[in-house]
């Protein structure tokens, strides 16, 4: 039976954190690297002791293991200022542990994300896998939809969901017809998230995919198993992502490229609202742009743009 891996970088996550080490677990993951951002983060001792878990704190020696990286000349440069230098950094780490722990899979999600499988474990995926021959896997990714500003834990209380726009143009949905909001259809980003074989050659290409140093590979693409995205769910969660940026000295851009520039308006408008201390204006970023009623949402499902998906029937399993 193939075994599988997460790695995930994160950073104050709070009480989610245990569901989303408890899921993974369930479906059939048999490692998961959490990569600690702040090596003082106090979540790590809600999940150090249990079985499967690696809790690793991105501390002096991890960045010097940086440096040893194929993906260091690239991102080096920039580890004090974007996450995404760090986070790619830190799976290409998780992949060479994985690699000496005789690990077959890897995936690199954030932690407000799970690799959604609505029956069986990983494993019977892994197989389809093997069977094809595929060395790489992309999950297209859901978006999270809430209806309240209070929620504790997103992975429970938030059960509503953005199809993805490929699906459904897949399908012959015209989202722009049936999405009657001046919003944008998702918030965030699109492109889902990647799971590969752990080898040698495989490199992090960035956050998002898995690349071989030493040959071209295709990337199969799954609508299902997907990745539902819990981003900004509830308004403390929100806050919570554009304070830790801002902390790190960002200033709505990625890269040098401004957020508004690159497509993700919330981002951009979070942020500066943030960085002017116009936390009102944040709250109705929130209520405005990521939150929907629940009305509203009823009426997207029925529309077929939306679904409901409760993984906490997942979060025990008898396979």
């Amino acid at each position: 039976m193939s075994s599988a891996a997460i790695v995930t970088t994160l950073k104050y996550q709070g009480p989610s954190l245990i569901t989303f080490v408890e899921y993974h677990l369930a479906i059939g993951f048999e490692r998961i690297y959490l990569m600690f951002d702040d090596p003082m983060d106090p979540d790590q001792d809600l999940v150090a002791a249990i079985p499967g878990v690696k809790v690793l704190p991105v501390d002096e020696g991890i960045k010097a293991q940086w440096q040893s990286l194929y993906k260091y000349k690239q991102y080096g440069p920039h580890i004090n200022t974007e996450v995404r230098a760090r986070q790619t950094l830190n799976a290409e780490l998780a992949l060479n542990m994985a690699l000496k722990e005789g690990i077959e899979w890897i995936l690199h999600i954030d932690s407000d994300e799970l690799l959604w499988l609505s029956q069986s474990t990983i494993h019977t995926h892994l197989e389809r896998l093997a069977e094809q021959e595929i060395i790489c896997a992309s999950y297209m990714n859901y978006e999270a939809v809430p209806d309240k500003e209070e929620v504790s834990n997103y992975f429970l209380e938030v059960t509503a969901f953005k199809k993805p726009r490929r699906l459904l143009e897949k399908q012959g949905v015209d989202v722009n017809a049936l999405w009657q909001l001046p919003r944008k259809y998702f918030n965030f980003y699109n492109n889902g998230k990647s799971m590969c074989r752990v080898r040698q050659d495989m490199v992090p290409d960035d956050v998002h995919k898995w690349r071989s140093r030493s040959e071209h590979i295709s990337t199969a693409r799954y609508f299902h198993p997907a990745i539902l995205h819990y981003a900004c769910c509830g308004y403390d969660s929100f806050k919570s992502k554009f304070e830790k940026l801002i902390n790190t000295g960002n200033k709505a851009e990625e890269f040098g490229v401004s957020m508004k520039d690159k497509g993700f308006t919330v981002d951009y408008d979070a942020t500066m609202a943030y960085l002017q201390h116009d936390e009102s204006r944040a709250r109705e970023i929130y209520r405005n742009q990521v939150m929907l009623d629940t009305e509203s949402i009823e009426s997207y499902i029925t529309a077929g743009v939306m679904e409901r998906i409760d993984i906490s029937s997942r979060l025990k399993t008898d396979e």
